[in-house]
Parts: structure tokens; sequence; C-alpha cells
């Protein structure tokens, strides 16, 4: 679903010039769980060791899907790259976030964009 939405925005970017540019959110996602940062499918339980991008209700994000959302918008707004956060966010801690999982999705975040430009 995340490269139908990337695809879509992109169609959208080229027909309405006023647009500055996309956050690819979704492709994040989507390397998240392809690289097996994240688990992939929400309805079967939660495999050892990943993340669930997902909430409760499955279809809005957890506290890790909107810190990877956040992640992305950081990186595309300001030019930096995410990994410059690495021992110096204390988002993700208030988030319930470990630093492995933050360092892991920072990483997510860091490869979608460097691949986005």
């Amino acid at each position: 679903m995340g490269r139908d939405v990337q695809a879509a925005y992109e169609q959208a970017v080229k027909e309405e010039p006023r647009y500055a540019g996309i956050v690819p959110v979704g492709l994040a996602w989507n390397r998240a769980m392809d690289t097996g940062v994240a688990d992939a499918n929400p309805y079967d339980g939660l495999d050892a060791n990943k993340i669930d991008l997902w909430a409760y209700d499955h279809y809005h994000a957890s506290q890790y899907g909107y810190y990877l959302e956040a992640l992305m918008d950081f990186g595309k707004l300001t030019g930096h790259d995410p990994l410059e956060l690495k021992g110096k966010d204390r988002v993700a801690e208030a988030l319930g976030i470990s630093p492995a999982q933050a360092n892991a999705l920072m990483q997510v975040a860091h490869d979608t964009l460097a691949g986005a430009k």
C-alpha cells in the first residue's frame, strides 16, 4: 500500500506544481517491514524482536509508527540525517521506545530518505 500511496502523491505533484515535495512515510513503513525491523502483519500477532507500527485498532499508527513518521518529517523538512539524533533523542525515551528500537527506526528513515533523493 505504501508504494501505491507514493505513486499517487508523485502523480499529484506532477499535476500540481505548488507542492514542494513528498515525505515518503509509506515507503519508510515498507522498508521497516521489508528489513525485519517491523512486523509485516498486524493481524497475526507480533513477531519476536520486531516493532509493531500499528495501534491496537490496526488502522492508526502506534507510537513506533508515528515516531518513524516524525523521523521522516525531520529528515525531509530540515535536510538533516535522522541518524544525527542517535544518543540525543529524548522523544523516543518519553514514548517508551528503547534506544535499540529508536536506532533501528532512525536507520530506516535514513535509508528511505537516501533512496528517495
